[in-house]
């Protein structure tokens, strides 16, 4: 109806002094319905967009629009007969919506009446016991509904709850009667495991595990004073079979227990001891001693070892207490315990250990060289000598000074670990070491130290002895011999240049004689002077320049014979079975001109006609310092019925003289098929 009312009247607005909302509030929302129609009577179409919300019925929003200054401008009589119509027919629907409501509100109170009616009687039943009451959860009006669906499940509860009551009764009573019977000794009863309620079974279960940890304590309880009872038996045991003596007094210096040696000492039984004083055994003056001492130790609450002398029959004796302050549980002293022994033989041992250390003391002064005594890495102990070698006085070193501080940095690492791993096993490590240590005025010293454990102790007692000039001595020496040394290396260099020289000198000879006899005297001389020449040739060269390569030697020389008798190189094999052997310069030139007699001799005789064949020679060392040489070859051998010892040969007359008179060894001809000396001989300087 006002949709109708604004389109007839929309052309009377716009010849009027009207105005328009959406442009006087500039809202512009296009979807407003009062903008869409271009109607300037807003206030009557509802859902319009006014002051940034959308509003209701013209009777909904009437108290905002009789403030609006659009409708004040805007109303007049046409539109205020409008208003006033569509104003009646919007209160029209609203009485009806009222009616409608008051009928819905009486409908619900009389149900809700009769639903708190069946509400109140069913929770009167619940009260008054009857957990199986139930009532209709149906109804219009959702809080009734719940609520009887309340009281049902209320019903319910209790129901179960009533159940569980029965089941935990029996439960309990159980339990009582389980605890009943283990508070009367019984530990075996046990709750059983029958019940459907987790409660119930959990508490069985805990009261169980109680029951169990009662029982294994009551069972310890009884094992520890079981043991408890036996250690007092096997104490009471101890102290009775102790040779000590043993006796317990209270406040008072009153006896209240002694052990079997203490009653026997006093000549009483041990029932006896109780209720008396040292007044009872002991002189007066002694007693009223031994009183003073209880008073002392109960009062300062320490425990005191003393030590008496006694004669007894005439000898001299020692006796050595201890009293201790016996407290309560409080820490309150309520007596004196006392411990006492003869010490006399201790006493006796000890003045001999004093006259023992005297004598001891008196060696490690007078040694003659320098001692220390070292424990845990502090030297505890020094002689005079020590003093001397440190430059210290002993006052600054026992007790204060490290071994440490004595040796040079670049010793002390290696001393270090000599010294850890002595202390774990002696025989790890030598026993003796030289090294270099510091005196208090930066002298470096050489020092031979020999070190040594002493018996049952932790302690190591280290004997230093000065070397430096020892040191220097054998550097003096080792210079001295070096250049002995090269002297020598010059003496056998000039030797092999001197004997050259001769070779060269025959050589030269050799050109003007043309007698072939003397020819070949000549070259045997040569191969003589050369086997002598190469000895001094290898002793130039080596290291060593007192001994020789026998091998090297011998291969060498052998191989220069070969050379020098022409066409004997592809002819004759050369088989060398030498031992590895280093031999004296006296000893391998005599062998040097055996070997080189023995091989001239198969070279020149033993293949005629350029027959071929082999050489053998075989050096070994056989026992010891003994030695064997054998040359042979399988040449066409001495002639018959020669005897080498007696011959006017002067090769082989040599070869017996060098081997017997310069080895002293024997010469021996073995074999039938060509030649096959074999030599012994002792080497005396073989190293």
């Amino acid at each position: 109806m006002a949709k109708k009312v604004a389109q007839s009247n929309i052309l009377l607005d716009e010849q009027m002094d009207k105005v328009k909302c959406w442009e006087i509030y500039q809202c512009n929302k296009k979807e407003c319905p009062a903008y869409k129609s271009r109607n300037l009577r807003c206030w009557l179409f509802p859902g319009t967009h006014c002051r940034d919300s959308i509003q209701g019925k013209f009777i909904d929003k009437i108290e905002m629009c009789l403030d609006c200054e659009v409708f004040r401008k805007n109303l007049d009589i046409s539109s205020m007969r409008n208003t006033c119509e569509v104003f009646n027919v919007q209160l029209k629907d609203y009485k009806q919506i009222v009616e409608d409501r008051d009928k819905e509100l009486e409908n619900i109170g009389i149900e809700l009446a009769i639903g708190l009616s069946e509400v109140f009687e069913a929770l009167k039943m619940i009260s008054s016991g009857d957990p199986l009451v139930r009532i209709p959860e149906t109804s219009n009006i959702e809080l009734i509904s719940k609520l009887k669906h309340l009281v049902n499940l209320t019903a319910q509860n209790i129901e179960e709850i009533v159940e569980l009551s029965h089941e935990f009764a029996i439960g309990l009573a159980e339990h009582f009667d389980v605890l009943h019977r283990v508070s009367k000794a019984d530990l075996n009863s046990r709750i059983s495991d029958n019940s459907q309620n987790e409660l119930l079974k959990a508490l069985g279960k805990v009261t169980n595990q109680t029951i169990d940890s009662v029982s294994i304590e009551i069972n310890e309880r009884r094992k520890v004073e079981e043991e408890l009872r036996q250690s007092e038996n096997k104490y009471r045991a101890l102290i009775e079979n102790l040779p000590q003596k043993i006796f317990l007094k209270d406040r008072n210096s009153v006896y209240i227990s002694c052990n079997k040696n203490y009653a026997r000492d006093l000549g009483i039984n041990l029932q006896e001891i109780a209720g008396k004083t040292d007044y009872d055994f002991f002189p007066k003056e002694l007693a009223d001693k031994y009183r003073v001492d209880d008073k002392r130790i109960m009062e300062s609450g320490k425990t005191e070892e003393i030590e008496e002398q006694y004669i007894q029959d005439g000898k001299e004796g020692y006796v050595k207490t201890v009293k201790i302050p016996v407290k309560d549980e409080e820490g309150n002293i309520i007596g004196v315990q006392g411990i006492f022994w003869d010490i006399t033989g201790r006493k006796k041992a000890e003045e001999a250990l004093r006259a023992s250390e005297e004598k001891y003391r008196v060696v490690f002064e007078t040694t003659g060289t320098a001692i220390i005594i070292v424990e845990d890495d502090i030297i505890s102990m020094v002689n005079t000598e020590f003093e001397k070698l440190s430059g210290y006085f002993k006052e600054e070193i026992e007790g204060r000074k490290r071994w440490t501080e004595f040796i040079v940095k670049e010793d002390l690492e290696r001393l270090k670990e000599y010294y850890r791993l002595y202390k774990i096993d002696t025989d790890s490590v030598p026993d003796t070491y030289e090294f270099r240590a510091c005196d208090r005025y930066g002298n470096i010293k050489d020092i031979f130290m020999r070190i040594a454990m002493i018996p049952n102790t932790k302690k190591l007692v280290v004997s230093l002895l000065d070397i430096t000039e020892h040191k220097q001595a054998e550097e003096d020496l080792r210079i001295s011999f070096k250049e002995k040394e090269i002297l020598l290396r010059e003496v056998h260099h000039r030797t092999k240049n001197n004997l050259q020289v001769i070779l060269s000198l025959l050589d030269l000879q050799s050109l003007t004689i043309r007698d072939k006899k003397m020819l070949g005297g000549i070259k045997d001389i040569q191969n003589r002077i050369r086997s002598i020449a190469l000895v001094h040739e290898k002793l130039y060269q080596s290291k060593d320049l007192s001994n020789v390569n026998l091998k090297n030697y011998i291969k060498e020389v052998t191989n220069a014979l070969i050379k020098s008798y022409e066409g004997s190189k592809h002819r004759i094999s050369l088989i060398l079975d030498i031992d590895y052997i280093f031999i004296s310069l006296d000893t391998i030139t005599t062998c040097g001109l055996i070997v080189n007699e023995l091989v001239s001799n198969s070279l020149k005789y033993a293949f005629p006609n350029n027959r071929k064949g082999k050489i053998k020679i075989a050096i070994h060392a056989t026992d010891g310092d003994k030695m064997e040489l054998q040359i042979s070859d399988d040449g066409i051998g001495l002639p018959e019925g020669l005897d080498f010892r007696n011959t006017k040969s002067l090769g082989l007359n040599l070869v017996r003289w060098l081997a017997e008179d310069q080895l002293g060894g024997e010469v021996g001809l073995k074999g039938k098929k060509g030649t096959d000396f074999l030599i012994k001989f002792k080497e005396t300087s073989k190293t």
